[in-house]
């Protein structure tokens, strides 16, 4: 991840930017897990690969605001903010 710039993916050789929203960073610790976590499960679920960057970020930056690194956000909630940050995906 970029922190707070947009993210960048490349698929068939085509670069997309995938913005991202801001998050209160109160705890890093396991963002890049749920991140990836996220990503492969929307993959595995057959998403297109900008919203599931989208949506893997949404994740991340749920569990950044947490104090606590193992309080995985829930779908709906990730869902919600995915929502927030862009109408794109």
């Amino acid at each position: 991840t970029r922190g707070p710039q947009a993210l960048i993916v490349f698929q068939a050789g085509e670069r997309t930017e995938v913005p991202v929203r801001p998050a209160r960073e109160r705890n890093p610790l396991a963002a890049g897990d749920v991140f990836a976590a996220a990503l492969f499960i929307e993959l595995s679920r057959g998403t297109p690969l900008a919203r599931a960057t989208a949506f893997a970020c949404a994740a991340a930056a749920l569990l950044v605001g947490r104090l606590d690194p193992l309080a995985f956000p829930p779908r709906a909630a990730a869902e919600r903010r995915l929502r927030a940050c862009t109408s794109t995906f």
